[in-house]
């Protein structure tokens, strides 16, 4: 059963106009999210509005996304789902906390998403030939420091690939190395 649009989430999506599609599913997607946190640990966002403000910041990617999207440590869908509903990009969500991916795999059906979501390892998957070299865009969010986030990644972008790491922002060591073993990369 697919759940009512978060109200709140609706409105910051749609501003307050009903019958926008991406914007109802976007909301879907919100509920999901909420819901499931109650059994599965996905977010610190307690309601539609402060979730919503997390799905606005991972669709700042839109326009750089080009089909097939790989989200690396996919958490709760961001900034997988989002962009895949907002541009229609086919979607590995690659988690490997099974709960998650669980929720993960129900989030991709319920909202009609092509893609899977997969519970393994960053650092497996890149030796699988079933994901290495397959994406043309590869995305993670606050998953480690930019180095670190760089060489899970890169492994999974086919030639000409992009990869688009959100993150706070980078610490001032992290703008200046430019060493392939630095110590910044294992923090």
């Amino acid at each position: 059963m697919t759940p009512l649009p978060d109200a709140d989430a609706l409105a910051a999506f749609t501003g307050g106009r009903r019958g926008i599609g991406p914007g109802e599913r976007l909301a879907i997607y919100a509920a999901l999210v909420l819901a499931a946190n109650r059994r599965v640990n996905l977010t610190g966002a307690r309601d539609g509005t402060a979730f919503a403000a997390h799905i606005l910041d991972a669709l700042t990617l839109r326009d750089d996304v080009v089909s097939p999207l790989i989200d690396v440590g996919s958490g709760n869908g961001l900034p997988g789902i989002p962009l895949a509903l907002a541009t229609g990009a086919e979607v590995t969500l690659l988690e490997p906390i099974k709960k998650r991916a669980n929720f993960l795999r129900g989030a991709l059906e319920t909202l009609g998403i092509s893609g899977q979501a997969v519970a393994l390892r960053a650092e497996d998957a890149a030796r699988d030939p079933a994901y290495r070299e397959r994406s043309l865009t590869a995305t993670a969010r606050a998953v480690a420091g930019a180095p670190t986030v760089a060489e899970l990644t890169v492994p999974f972008l086919a030639i000409g690939g992009r990869a688009l790491l959100q993150r706070g922002s980078l610490g001032a060591h992290e703008r200046k190395c430019r060493r392939r073993r630095c110590p910044c990369a294992r923090r």
